[in-house]
């Protein structure tokens, strides 16, 4: 038994001899770098909407970090520097702070997929984390077929999808030429639905 086990042991033995609730000491610091265990697994961005992935390493000492691009194992940064044509992409790190964040402005379909936050350690040391870029969709509920008799209520529902946030208004248009904005509105998260009325001649 190590002196420092046998000096735990021993405090063991003497609180539970008086009665006292032993409560063992806190974990040692360890000077080998770790990441933060509340960094996200998934993440979400909206087509044409900025994105920003971050990465939280306790006790990196010297060692850098770096940002990987998971389709095509490109380094994007490194440290604050970045290090890709790609002007939509930049990294940010406060001095004093264990945060790195890779930021990508104007988010777009295929910046989906994983990035990598590496740490310069021996071996190094990656967390991995899911991009997933949403772009806006609508559906009109019964197409691309309706059929209704005539003289009846037209009753069209259009559904709106993965929208960042409620539309300001949505407009109908029939053969290429806009034919009403008379809708009524109700949403739930991120899904919104638009339904227009009109007495079919």
């Amino acid at each position: 038994m190590d002196l420092l086990a046998h000096v735990i042991f021993s405090i063991a033995v003497l609180t539970l001899a008086r009665g006292v609730r032993f409560i063992p000491p806190p974990p040692l610091i360890t000077d080998e770098p770790y990441f933060d265990s509340s960094m996200l697994v998934n993440q979400t961005a909206h087509v044409g909407r900025q994105a920003e992935l971050h990465c939280r390493v306790h006790s990196i000492g010297n060692r850098m970090v770096s940002w990987i691009r998971g389709r095509d194992l490109r380094i994007l940064t490194v440290g604050r520097y970045t290090y890709t044509t790609d002007l939509r992409y930049e990294a940010l790190h406060q001095n004093g702070t264990n945060q790195w964040t890779l930021r990508i402005r104007s988010a777009q379909p295929r910046d989906q997929g994983t990035y990598e936050c590496q740490v310069s350690t021996k071996p190094v040391k990656t967390f991995t984390t899911y991009l997933r870029v949403l772009e806006p969709r609508g559906e009109i509920l019964g197409a691309p077929d309706l059929y209704v008799q005539k003289g009846s209520m037209i009753n069209l529902t259009c559904v709106l999808q993965d929208l960042p946030e409620p539309p300001l208004y949505v407009r109908w248009y029939h053969s290429n030429l806009f034919y009403s904005n008379r809708v009524s509105y109700r949403g739930k998260g991120r899904c919104y639905r638009k339904t227009f009325q009109e007495e079919y001649p």
